[in-house]
């Protein structure tokens, strides 16, 4: 990304300033989905995450929780029950369900069971292209899952976070994506990544307007029909 379309400076300064002003995120909420495997339990949050805040997604996850009893109750589920389950209903819920019910359906049949086991024995790099690959998969839950789930160096970003760094001069406005997020990871340490990510996560908490639908990424090689074109890069 050249310099005209990004800022480290004011990346530095807006990081700086969170520090002092906003607590970082936790990975997961506490005690959330505790009788499922820890990585799946993730992958759920993460999905929640996504175009979301902390808060709701913590809301929503404690929901899931008191109401499934494991991940094949969610992997069949109509995607408008698991809306009502969450009571997560800003613009993106249902498309977020049917990703989610998407991916777990697709670890399904790679794996006989829904498990994401199989990564821990495979190379980072290997690991982000199997969740890069799984069916509605966003690319902010495949780099959340890789840098916390897997130790792999990864930013989470999605258009929420995109839109607030835009406002802060990090980004100018029209920045693709795909670029944005490999920026963000050329300027972040691996071993800063971690605390990073969470750190804007928890700023996430702060931005009460909802992202809207036309501005959320399209996962790649999704079968999940939208209109328009694929905004995996938009």
């Amino acid at each position: 990304m050249s310099g005209a379309t990004s800022d480290v400076d004011k990346l530095t300064n807006v990081l700086n300033r969170l520090l002092k002003e906003h607590a970082p995120a936790k990975r997961m909420p506490e005690n959330a989905l505790r009788d499922i495997e820890p990585a799946c339990a993730l992958l759920v949050y993460s999905f929640l995450l996504w175009e979301s805040t902390p808060k709701h997604a913590a809301a929503g996850i404690k929901q899931l929780g008191d109401s499934i009893i494991d991940l094949n109750d969610l992997r069949v589920a109509m995607p408008a029950e698991i809306v009502e389950i969450t009571s997560m209903r800003d613009g993106l819920a249902l498309e977020r369900t049917e990703r989610l019910r998407a991916t777990l359906n697709d670890i399904y049949r790679r794996e006989h069971i829904v498990t994401l086991a199989r990564l821990e024995s495979i190379s980072k790099r290997e690991v982000r292209d199997y969740l890069d690959g799984l069916e509605g998969m966003p690319s902010f839950v495949a780099a959340r899952m890789t840098l916390l789930g897997f130790g792999g160096h990864a930013v989470p970003l999605d258009a929420r976070l995109k839109k607030m760094l835009t406002s802060e001069g990090v980004f100018q406005s029209g920045t693709p994506m795909g670029e944005a997020e490999s920026w963000l990871e050329r300027q972040i340490r691996a071993t800063d990544a971690v605390d990073i990510a969470l750190l804007l996560e928890g700023w996430r908490n702060k931005d009460r307007q909802p992202t809207p639908k036309k501005d959320a990424e399209e996962p790649q090689g999704s079968t999940i029909q939208r209109d328009g074109p694929s905004k995996k890069d938009a």
